[in-house]
């Protein structure tokens, strides 16, 4: 019944705050942002529940005879609780929850900060060369007849796939990963301040052994000696790719002493992948209408969910 109700909460929630990330009319979004919070707020109550969490405590006390499915959901649910800091002294157990709340709050916030930041810049027909004509003409013209780059993925992510200009794509990384960066910084800040002050609630040393105790690793030492190893494994790899993309930039700019950069990423590995393998996902997506895609799609769907569209 406990996870039941959860998952009659997701289906009232979901999609009206979907909305907030998707919808083109900036009332509804605003509308879905808030359902958002609200739930954010009643979910925080829940997990913050003593008398919830006695009656599974009980539960578990009293050592039922339950499929491995419902005991892993038991389980997880107590220590769901647990992190939500419901065994913690009344105080504590109430400043937890209060943080709880505003952290929900200032990531919504977050997000919706990137979401509805815009910023453009304007290209000449000459900036655009390497685009195709269906993307050109698929761009808001200014009025002195420029072309304007938006921060949309659909704008912004081909530009950097495929566009031979090196200072547009420079300025236009800068811009995306600044988005919203005035009103963001502030707000990293507040959420670093609020979750070390949460973390220090719960006896843990860091937020880091806060969120990866939940987690496979268990440890912030065994993550990081993951990562470790995974770099270990893949340096050698990566330097000779880093040259080889390096050494593709110099002959095209005709420049030997060219240093590849952060900007430079997408466009040299998509020409890398053209000249070396000779594919091209500009060329390969004629072959799939979307029409048929579509159909496609549904029909592995189907297939797979036993569902009927």
């Amino acid at each position: 019944p406990f996870d039941d109700f959860y998952n009659r909460i997701e289906e009232a929630v979901n999609w009206p705050s979907f909305y907030a990330y998707v919808h083109p009319d900036p009332f509804i979004r605003a509308v879905g942002e808030e359902i958002d919070k609200y739930a954010s707020k009643f979910l925080v109550e829940v997990g913050s529940s003593r008398s919830l969490y006695l009656v599974l405590k009980a539960l578990a006390d009293a050592a039922p005879k339950l499929t491995a499915e419902d005991q892993y959901l038991l389980d997880e649910n107590l220590r769901d609780f647990e992190y939500g800091g419901v065994a913690r002294p009344p105080r504590k157990r109430a400043r937890f929850k209060a943080l709880s709340k505003k952290l929900a709050d200032l990531a919504i916030d977050f997000s919706s900060n990137v979401r509805e930041h815009r910023d453009t810049m304007s290209a000449t027909i000459e900036q655009l060369d390497g685009m195709d004509s269906a993307y050109i003409e698929s761009l808001e013209r200014t009025a002195d007849g420029k072309y304007v780059l938006t921060l949309d993925y659909p704008v912004f992510m081909p530009y950097m796939d495929y566009c031979k200009d090196e200072t547009v794509r420079k300025t236009l990384l800068a811009k995306f990963r600044n988005r919203a960066k005035d009103k963001n910084i502030k707000l990293l800040k507040k959420i670093a301040r609020l979750r070390r002050e949460r973390t220090k609630l719960l006896g843990r040393p860091t937020y880091a052994d806060y969120v990866i105790a939940r987690r496979m690793a268990k440890t912030p030492e065994t993550a990081l000696a993951f990562l470790a190893d995974v770099r270990r494994r893949v340096d050698a790899k990566a330097r000779r790719e880093f040259a080889e993309l390096t050494a593709l930039k110099r002959e095209e700019t005709g420049n030997p002493k060219a240093a590849f950069e952060q900007w430079d990423r997408n466009f040299y590995s998509k020409l890398l992948t053209r000249r070396k393998y000779d594919y091209d996902p500009q060329t390969v997506k004629e072959y799939f209408q979307p029409d048929r895609v579509i159909q496609a799609l549904l029909d592995i769907s189907q297939t797979i969910y036993n569902l009927k569209f």
